[in-house]
């Protein structure tokens, strides 16, 4: 049970006790996925896709919200290629309205994890931001986003084959999210040691009920 006074909560507090489902002043006003919007990239002057590349821009998109209408939360990154773009993926890296997003796949899951994996791609920029945004802003919550293992995986296998393969290789499924859960895990640690942050939040749109159209739409074309 918690041992914090409501009176005396600020908007770590707040959003940390809401997680936990304890006493709150009041009901914290935050985001988790997303806080990149074109009005406040206007107003900080941080744009996408630079501010998905750079992390001084990086960081100041991800306060952006909170410093301009109070958001409770300061959040990074802005998309779901970041590990796949380590991974071999070419990445699309979208407009100042479009997230970055996954151009062309590798088709297969590596043989090994890199072994310096956190140096790679753009997961440096993320652990710079994250370290400004934990230095700047201790009395906010530090939101940061990594790529859920079936998303990641389909990132890495291409969608389609994906789901082809839990039709008729369902190994090869459970292999490639094996492995893109271990990619999580090196990454969380690495984002912990940088800040640490509060939430580490676990998108993985792969994974949800609405991809079950798509399933279907493939079984009938196998069968």
């Amino acid at each position: 049970m918690s041992t914090i006074s409501t009176i005396d909560l600020n908007s770590r507090d707040r959003v940390l006790e809401a997680i936990k489902l304890g006493k709150v002043d009041r009901k914290p006003v935050t985001s988790v996925t997303q806080v990149g919007v074109v009005e406040a990239m206007e107003k900080v002057d941080a744009f996408w896709p630079e501010a998905h590349s750079n992390p001084e821009k990086m960081a100041t998109l991800g306060a952006s919200l909170y410093k301009l209408v109070g958001l409770e939360a300061v959040r990074i990154p802005f998309c779901l290629t970041v590990e796949a773009e380590v991974l071999g993926c070419k990445i699309k890296m979208g407009g100042i309205d479009t997230q970055p997003s996954v151009s062309e796949s590798p088709k297969k899951i590596p043989d090994e994890i890199p072994v310096n994996l956190v140096e790679l791609g753009r997961i440096p920029v993320v652990m710079n931001a994250t370290k400004m945004l934990c230095n700047s802003y201790p009395e906010v919550p530090k939101i940061v986003g990594i790529t859920g293992p079936m998303t990641l995986a389909g990132h890495v296998l291409g969608v389609e084959n994906l789901l082809r393969y839990i039709i008729k290789s369902p190994d090869t499924v459970k292999k490639a999210l094996d492995f893109c859960v271990e990619i999580s895990k090196i990454y969380i640690d690495t984002i912990i040691e940088a800040g640490p942050s509060d939430i580490i939040c676990v998108p993985d749109p792969t994974a949800s009920p609405e991809i079950t159209p798509h399933l279907l739409s493939i079984l009938s074309i196998i069968w």
